[in-house]
């Protein structure tokens, strides 16, 4: 089965870049968002991909080498199970689809890489044998059932390289009752995890 990656930013419309946030640990924060990420949609993924004719592989992290054009991400890799899954469910969305493909079409030099209409997507899903859903189709469709923006807070997920000053986390105060700090909380399960 051919697998195809999406820039989760685009695709899920939650920014994970963390270009420009000082004092972080970059690796282990990504992995710990990526981790929450999983958590709050993994479910919910597998079940809205198979809807669709489309196989959850796996969330993963991409961290670009410089940040001229990309920024962090967590991407989705998915396989094509059933295309005819895949062109019925665009087929039924077809206008509220055409309205966002026709939203990120060019009129000033600009070259858009997505699909020019639902047509389109349906007569290459149909007859090229590398056939990937495009990103604004795929988003589409996911977003119909999934509300990604509602689930997750980078901030969340931040793992500091220095020691934790929250006052209330129970990391700073002997014999309290509180919990651990998000960025503690990261810490401490990605430990666990190993």
């Amino acid at each position: 089965m051919k697998t195809q990656i999406y820039d989760g930013n685009d695709l899920f419309k939650v920014n994970c870049n963390l270009y420009g946030y000082e004092d972080l640990n970059h690796a282990e924060t990504l992995e710990a968002i990526r981790q929450g990420f999983e958590d709050n949609f993994k479910a919910d993924l597998i079940v809205e991909l198979d809807r669709i004719g489309l196989k959850f592989i796996r969330l993963k992290t991409f961290s670009p080498t410089y940040y001229n054009y990309d920024g962090d991400s967590i991407d989705l890799e998915i396989g094509i199970v059933d295309v005819k899954k895949y062109i019925n469910a665009v087929a039924e969305n077809e206008t509220a689809i055409n309205e966002l493909l026709e939203a990120n079409k060019s009129y000033d030099g600009y070259f858009a890489r997505t699909t020019a209409s639902t047509v389109e997507e349906i007569k290459d899903a149909k007859e090229d044998p590398d056939f990937t859903p495009d990103i604004i189709c795929l988003s589409y469709l996911l977003s119909k059932k999934i509300d990604f923006t509602g689930g997750i807070d980078i901030g969340d997920y931040f793992v500091f390289d220095y020691e934790c000053m929250n006052d209330d986390c129970k990391n700073e105060r002997e014999n309290v009752d509180d919990e651990l700090c998000p960025s503690c909380q990261a810490k401490e399960d990605l430990k666990n995890k190993e």
